[in-house]
């Protein structure tokens, strides 16, 4: 959420940014009106058998995020403002196989189970976060909704570093936060339509 009334920026983060801001009291305020924690983002995971268990929390950090967007857009008077909401990129991340009937991973029965919830996702931020904008807009006013990325279907992924690793031509550094890391994190069901996961801290051997 930017802010330049005051001839200042605020930045509320989301996950990306570790909850930075550049206001030090935002998060606190905003825990104090909303309950806390503050919520970043849906940390969940899919796995067969537990899509009811992610949307759940899907629709509780889209709640929040309604929610926080909603109280700043009230507290005072913006030259801009920004909303991000993340759960619709989460949701592509985790359920895209049950949107897309030809991916190898589609499961029909699975996605006419949950397929409603996921919908609702979007009649949500349609009805709960934009229609209540376009409502309050005045003529000076413009509003403008849009995605950041594209998202389709992946199936295969090559890891060039992974690849680097078995041929022998990199090895996995030897310092601690390397070694805490969980090298095999490959969400294979869906992604962005530009690869931005397995970013492994490497050196040459």
């Amino acid at each position: 959420f930017f802010s330049s009334r005051r001839r200042h920026t605020r930045l509320q983060g989301d996950w990306s940014s570790d909850v930075c801001s550049s206001d030090l009291g935002i998060v606190e305020e905003i825990e104090k009106a909303l309950g806390g924690p503050y919520v970043m983002s849906a940390g969940a995971v899919y796995k067969k058998g537990n899509v009811g268990r992610i949307l759940d929390e899907f629709h509780r950090v889209l709640t929040y995020h309604i929610k926080a967007a909603q109280y700043l857009l009230d507290k005072e008077r913006w030259d801009v403002f920004f909303g991000h909401l993340m759960v619709t990129d989460s949701m592509q991340h985790e359920l895209w196989h049950l949107l897309d009937p030809t991916h190898c991973a589609h499961d029909p029965k699975e996605a006419a189970e949950h397929l409603p919830r996921i919908e609702a996702i979007y009649q949500r931020i349609d009805e709960e976060f934009l229609k209540p904008i376009v409502d309050a807009l005045d003529d000076g006013t413009s509003l403008i909704v849009m995605s950041d990325h594209g998202f389709g279907g992946i199936e295969r992924i090559i890891y060039i570093n992974m690849w680097l690793l078995q041929k022998g031509y990199i090895a996995w550094s030897q310092d601690f936060w390397t070694q805490t890391k969980d090298r095999k994190s490959t969400r294979l069901n869906s992604s962005h339509l530009v690869i931005s996961y397995a970013v492994f801290c490497l050196k040459k051997k």
